[in-house]
């Protein structure tokens, strides 16, 4: 397999995704260091808490050091006693080490972070948790327990014969997110359904995922030139750079990425990451092809990237003009907006002037911008709820609903706004908001506001911290209304599951929410007083009849899409990449 042009990241490599303590209460592995992680002076951690408890340092069992020396590999041994643990290396205890002899082992779940550390920093280069089960009995019941993949039957399968020796690896930098882990969860299951080899890496995952997939620094020795990689590009940091320079076929998928002056305030080192994602939009034209999750995002990505590379032909023309037809492009060059030269040659009419010369040399420049191989939304099916269980929720009897993480593009502030003049003028209604505090500056900002802005409301406001598919499921069944405020674009699952259980629809009138609502339900721009809005959802909450009428419109109007359709394109997508024959693609 080629290698990579540039040096590959730090990280540790194991070939187990779990980890069982035997009946005489220790594990042993090995622990191969790569790229980075071989360079002198970084340090391997093993740092180890439980599962349901990672405060420090109740639930905090230690950690133990060893200098990474360049060896291609390290032993690992790990004792449990019935208090505290130790740790070797080589068949050597650590020499450095923290351990919370208060720590009780005995049948606890655990996470063993695998970390590299620069030396002297506490800068983390790799870490890769991994669940280390009390027994192997345990381990085992729980991997026969992993739920299922979603797939419905009419999901498309063995629609067209795939080469044996070609694998789809999909790679996402982060599956924190609901809709990141939904959208892995059902790629995967359609390429096992056809029958496609397939794999799964990611950047930033938990250690309950980390059984179905690996860490993407594994590509840098893992991917082969027959591969292909499909990414899924949802915000800055180290993947891309990575991805960008595989030597296979390369197919990103590219999400809408929210204005990172929103996330200034709340998370700096998060809005770093999106203001990354301007700075590397020149690694997309290593790509040979993109993929969008709607029009509006093709047209934004598609006209910024002309925009780049018309700035850079016009500054590479206009100081040193080519006279002959460019070499070949470098690593360097494939990384960064580009163009191609062709030299034309054209020769001049006998009657020119004679100070003319009798040929001349024509360069045209054409801009090398990867071409649009689709645009689906990132769910290649609705969600089936026929095997969900209801879970009941203590909130208000008669409630608006809200669903989206707690970051500053859901708008849960504004949210709270609408609410507070709802309740002015209805006496009992109350708000729900099931989310993530995925940004937690964001989330503090949202309970101030509840306990101190709206306080006289307070108690009829409820917000639901991870929440489950059966209270999920409650909820919507149960909810006056469905309200939006997010200025997102993009796809909108919560919203489908308000339309599917038949709410009526308060939203901002995004492009997204345009393109799912046409000119149904109560949309409103950003403009629009909050008293305005209140007054619509106080209708619909007092008048039956209005409400009807709301949803009959939402009925008509809504596009909600097929079951499948998304997974149709999505394979229409990959299967040109997966023959050398150039007539098919």
């Amino acid at each position: 397999m080629e290698v990579m042009s540039r040096p590959s990241p730090a990280y540790l490599a194991v070939e187990e995704h779990v980890f069982a303590f035997s009946d005489a209460g220790e594990i042993s592995f090995s622990v191969f260091p790569r790229g980075g992680a071989l360079a002198a002076g970084n340090i391997f951690i093993i740092d180890i808490y439980a599962d349901d408890d990672h405060s420090h340092p109740g639930g905090h069992a230690g950690w133990w050091e060893h200098p990474l020396t360049g060896a291609c590999a390290t032993e690992v041994r790990i004792v449990r006693a019935e208090a505290g643990m130790t740790v070797f290396f080589d068949g050597q205890p650590a020499k450095t080490f923290w351990r919370n002899d208060n720590f009780r082992t005995a049948g606890r779940k655990l996470v063993m972070h695998l970390v590299v550390r620069a030396w002297r920093s506490t800068t983390i280069l790799f870490n890769d948790p991994v669940c280390l089960y009390p027994d192997q009995a345990t381990s085992d019941a729980a991997t026969a327990a992993r739920p299922r993949d979603d797939v419905p039957v009419e999901a498309p399968m063995r629609w067209f014969v795939w080469p044996p020796n070609r694998r789809v690896l999909l790679t996402f930098g982060s599956l924190r997110s609901a809709g990141a882990r939904t959208l892995c969860r059902q790629l995967t299951a359609l390429l096992r359904r056809n029958n496609i080899p397939c794999g799964v890496y990611a950047h930033v995952y938990s250690h309950d995922q980390r059984m179905a997939l690996q860490p993407v620094e594994y590509l840098c020795h893992q991917a082969r030139r027959d591969d292909i990689v499909f990414f899924v590009f949802a915000e800055g940091g180290p993947v891309l750079p990575l991805v960008a320079d595989l030597p296979c076929k390369k197919v990103l998928y590219h999400m809408h990425l929210p204005e990172y002056r929103r996330y200034q305030a709340f998370d700096a080192e998060f809005a770093r990451a999106l203001a990354d994602v301007d700075e590397q939009r020149d690694l997309l034209t290593a790509f040979d092809g993109i993929c969008y999750e709607s029009e509006h995002t093709r047209h934004v990505v598609t006209a910024a990237l002309r925009t780049r590379v018309a700035e850079q032909l016009a500054t590479t023309w206009s100081t040193t003009p080519p006279l002959s037809a460019a070499p070949a492009a470098t690593t360097d060059e494939r990384r960064s907006p580009s163009f191609s030269t062709e030299t034309l040659l054209c020769a001049l009419p006998d009657d020119s002037p004679a100070f003319l010369p009798q040929r001349l040399a024509l360069t045209v420049a054409t801009p090398n911008i990867p071409p649009t191989l689709g645009v689906f939304p990132p769910a290649l099916w609705r969600k089936s709820w026929d095997a969900v269980a209801e879970e009941a929720c203590r909130v208000p009897e008669n409630f608006i609903f809200s669903v989206g993480s707690f970051r500053p593009d859901k708008h849960h502030e504004e949210v709270l706004r609408i609410f507070a003049a709802a309740a002015e003028r209805h006496p009992s209604i109350g708000l729900v908001i099931a989310g993530w505090p995925s940004i937690n500056g964001y989330w503090d900002y949202i309970r101030f506001l509840r306990e101190h802005t709206y306080a006289r409301f307070a108690s009829r406001m409820v917000f639901l911290q991870g929440c489950s598919e059966g209270q999920l499921l409650w909820l919507y069944r149960r909810a006056a209304l469905f309200l939006t405020a997010c200025s997102y674009e993009g796809y909108s699952g919560s919203l489908l599951n308000a339309l599917r259980f038949h709410l009526p629809v308060v939203a901002r009138a995004t492009f997204a929410v345009k393109g799912l609502l046409g000119r149904s339900g109560i949309q409103f721009s950003r403009n629009t007083p909050a008293e305005s809005i209140a007054e619509d959802i106080v209708r619909i909450c007092e008048d039956a009849a209005f409400r009807d009428a709301v949803i009959a419109g939402q009925k008509k109007c809504a596009r909600t899409g097929t079951s499948d359709g998304s997974a149709w394109k999505f394979l229409q997508t990959i299967q040109p990449w997966a023959t050398n024959d150039k007539e098919n693609r």
